[in-house]
């Protein structure tokens, strides 16, 4: 079975973010960037073919991100 990724030092961190998930069969339903309450806001929305779906909404694409991939983790959809 696969196993998430470590960071890989030759890597952007949202490139690395972005293939762990695509490698684990989850696809970008939605990504939005928006201002709320003055703060720039960034929205990602992963959806898995097993139905499971994660979504990450932070400050930042790369927090964010690493939300999703929590999520996504613990439902176990791509693996450990």
């Amino acid at each position: 079975m696969m196993a998430w990724r470590a960071n890989q030092s030759d890597w952007d961190p949202l490139d690395l973010l972005l293939a762990d998930m695509r490698a684990f069969g989850w696809r970008v339903a939605a990504h939005s960037d928006y201002e709320r309450d003055g703060r720039l806001m960034t929205f990602w929305l992963f959806t898995h073919p097993n139905g499971f779906w994660a979504m990450g909404e932070a400050c930042s694409d790369q927090q964010a991100l690493v939300i999703a991939r929590r999520q996504a983790q613990q439902r176990n959809a791509g693996g450990t």
